[in-house]
């Protein structure tokens, strides 16, 4: 049984811009404001216990218009 979840997002550059402590058990989500990141190209870890779970590892591409 896990013990500690975090999401964690790096910028292509290797530096941790974002983390949020995952709390309760089971399916959740997470919803990120695009207020809190520029226009790029990120990574996204689930860290559970200390260790990536690699399975979900992913990349997330965030592109800004002038209307948004």
């Amino acid at each position: 049984m896990a013990i500690s979840a975090q999401l964690k997002v790096f910028s292509m550059k290797g530096q941790e811009v974002y983390r949020k402590e995952l709390i309760g058990k089971g399916q959740g989500e997470v919803q990120l404001s695009r207020s809190t990141f520029a226009a790029g190209t990120y990574i996204y870890h689930l860290v559970v216990d200390g260790q990536s779970v690699i399975s979900l590892n992913g990349n997330m591409v965030l592109v800004r218009t002038d209307s948004c």
